[in-house]
């Protein structure tokens, strides 16, 4: 399900997936949220931008966003595992 979140005047899109392993649904933003989330030193811009960090479990592009469901567990467990 694809959704919207509300932080710092814009909207992105956020989408909750099922990602084997994992006994609930993720949270998974654009990397555009994620920017937007710190300022130019790493450190969050407010308390509201913590706590919207804190809840998504993974950022990608927005492209990467579109995938099917399949395809964006796949790749963000490809990228989890990546350094094992």
């Amino acid at each position: 399900m694809d959704d919207k979140l509300h932080f710092n005047n814009q909207f992105f899109l956020i989408r909750s997936i099922s990602i084997d392993g994992w006994s609930e649904n993720l949270m998974i933003a654009t990397e555009d949220l994620q920017n937007c989330l710190f300022d130019e030193n790493g450190y969050y811009i407010n308390t509201q931008a913590k706590s919207i960090d804190e809840r998504i479990f993974f950022f990608v592009g927005k492209d990467e966003l579109t995938l099917s469901e399949s395809q964006l567990s796949d790749m963000i467990s490809t990228n989890l595992f990546a350094f094992k």
